[in-house]
């Protein structure tokens, strides 16, 4: 099965992942990529390549080059999905995995007609809301 993960944030550099929504994406990505073939779609940070093969799981980075950021940051995030949003793959599922990635995670569920899965995590700005 062809699965899309999106989240706005997701590092493959050792001790880059800086919280829940990362750390699960990247564990659910690993334990799946085997039987599967998964591709992380996220927002591109500086220095970090469009494309790499991570534990045997794709990662794409879409959008232009940004600072990682927990709030605010309009423009960042509305690049992201404007990115996001030219991707054509044939995915057979979408899981978004953030209130930032779900919109993204929706439109590709109503452009590609496949199933879309909303994860939802706690979210902390500067306090648990």
């Amino acid at each position: 099965m062809k699965i899309c993960l999106v989240t706005e944030f997701f590092s493959t550099r050792a001790g880059g992942v800086r919280g829940g929504v990362e750390a699960r994406a990247f564990q659910v990505a690993k334990f799946l990529a085997p039987k599967h073939e998964v591709t992380v779609l996220t927002s591109r940070e500086r220095g970090q390549p469009k494309r790499e093969e991570v534990e045997g799981f794709e990662v794409r980075r879409v959008g232009r080059e940004r600072e990682y950021a927990q709030k605010w940051d309009l423009g960042g995030r509305l690049g992201f999905l404007e990115g996001g949003r030219r991707v054509w793959e044939r995915f057979e599922v979408v899981d978004g995995y953030s209130f930032v990635a779900y919109p993204l995670a929706w439109e590709l569920h109503r452009k590609l007609g496949i199933p879309a899965v909303a994860t939802y995590h706690d979210v902390w700005l500067g306090e648990w809301v």
